[in-house]
């Protein structure tokens, strides 16, 4: 299974000169338990944000260059021949990675943040209510900004490209 996990803000903006542009302790707390004793999977720039490996997790990294402390996977094509290993694999950015993969995508776990950022110059792909079906939706105690947590589904008969096993 492949998941996406983000924070979306209203226009689907999600970072700012690699950053992200929140930093809402719920969220934060909802994306490690969410990610914890998974396979996470990121770009180099995303992988540069945070500065570290992400304890509890095996951390995967889409880059040519090796890095200290991670699996790296030159394309998104060398981490999928991993994916029949592990029970789930979690897109946690950034944003060509959420391109390449949202089509791949069983799941989708986004907080959606209901502010937009004027500055933000990365966004999250659009979710395509045709491709995407509401599985769960709960609002966040957080009331500034206010947030809600979604799990959505891919609707089967969407599905556009099959992932082969290798």
């Amino acid at each position: 299974m492949i998941t996406l996990i983000a924070a979306v803000g209203k226009n689907n903006e999600i970072g700012f000169k690699n950053n992200l542009l929140w930093s809402i302790p719920e969220d934060m707390k909802h994306f490690k338990n969410y990610t914890m004793g998974k396979v996470i999977v990121m770009g180099a720039k995303t992988f540069v944000s945070i500065g570290k490996p992400l304890p509890g997790r095996k951390n995967v990294v889409v880059t040519s260059h090796p890095m200290l402390g991670v699996i790296t996977a030159k394309d998104i094509t060398s981490v999928l021949s991993i994916e029949h290993c592990y029970n789930e694999l979690v897109v946690i950015g950034g944003a060509s990675v959420y391109n390449q993969t949202i089509d791949l995508a069983d799941k989708l776990v986004i907080t959606h943040i209901e502010e937009d950022a004027a500055n933000a110059d990365t966004f999250f792909p659009k979710i395509d209510p045709v491709q995407w079906k509401i599985n769960t939706s709960t609002e966040g105690e957080s009331n500034n900004p206010k947030i809600r947590f979604v799990e959505y589904l891919r609707n089967e008969s969407s599905r556009t490209i099959e992932r082969k096993a290798s």
